[in-house]
């Protein structure tokens, strides 16, 4: 499932794949294993979520 975030906070996000800092503008969420996770492109998430891993 790929979702844009709503309701974004302030904070000092990055994306779990490749570690960029993540803006309201620039930011994907996905569920993982019942877990929220965050990304800078679905392309990240998909690699993340991905059994063999890697960064873009």
């Amino acid at each position: 499932m790929r979702l844009r975030i709503t309701g974004f906070e302030k904070r000092d996000l990055r994306c779990e794949n490749c570690g960029v800092e993540l803006t309201q503008e620039k930011a994907y969420t996905r569920e993982i294993n019942g877990e929220k996770h965050y990304f800078c492109c679905s392309h990240c998430a998909d690699e993340f979520d991905s059994p063999i891993g890697g960064c873009c």
